[in-house]
């Protein structure tokens, strides 16, 4: 969902904006395109997909039973444990026929450290990330971890490698950008549009209806 966001709405800051204001809506004809094309990729995944738990996907990647996965890049370590010998790369989600906007990822960064301000260590603390942003550690740190780097060092995992070319525009995903109303209802719930209501992960038939609940959702939270 978050990736056909990103490559959809051409800035998804100004329409979750518009969203508060009235200027857009999520019955608007880009959003609800991004639920079509969920709703396209989904009729093509695995039979029952909504039964299978997160913690068994990678499982069923590694032994070559699904062909694709749709996964962040944080768990690349993972498939590579189960199977060393697996060779496998990344693409964003084409959402948009324009290649230039299938371009870039659109995510959050691996890894957030942060310190308490009123601690006894805060000093220690900072210290820490003092010596692990040296650039000697740092490269150190990523290449045992398998994360994204966010400085410029040599990675060497193939797969991560592979994914610096789309790092050269990184766009934040729709949930570290969107904030939403107290006490909304199940359909504009939460930190995400919500496509798995849709058939055949969910009873609505249309992206158009889903669309419409959502709004109706969104418009009965609105502050008073």
């Amino acid at each position: 969902m978050q990736g056909l966001q990103a490559t959809i709405h051409d800035d998804q800051l100004e329409y979750i904006k518009g969203l508060w204001t009235g200027e857009t809506k999520f019955t608007d004809p880009k959003a609800i395109e991004v639920l079509e094309k969920a709703q396209v990729l989904m009729q093509y995944a695995q039979d029952g997909f909504m039964g299978l738990d997160y913690g068994t996907l990678p499982s069923l990647f590694a032994s070559g039973q699904v062909a694709m996965v749709a996964d962040g890049s944080w768990n690349a370590p993972t498939y590579a444990s189960l199977n060393p010998n697996l060779r496998f790369g990344y693409f964003p989600v084409p959402g948009s026929s324009d290649p230039k906007k299938n371009a870039n990822l659109a995510g959050k960064y691996d890894m957030t450290w942060m310190v308490v301000e009123k601690s006894a260590n805060k000093e220690w603390a900072l210290k820490f990330l003092e010596e692990l942003s040296i650039p000697e550690n740092y490269k150190a740190f990523v290449n045992a971890a398998g994360f994204l780097p966010t400085q410029d060092v040599e990675v060497e995992s193939e797969f991560v490698n592979e994914m610096m070319q789309y790092l050269s525009e990184f766009k934040l995903a729709w949930d570290q950008l969107f904030i939403n109303r107290e006490n909304v209802g199940q359909y504009a719930a939460n930190s995400s549009v919500h496509a798995e209501f849709l058939k055949p992960a969910g009873p609505i038939e249309t992206a158009r209806e889903l669309a419409e609940l959502s709004q109706k959702d969104w418009d009965a939270a609105a502050p008073r």
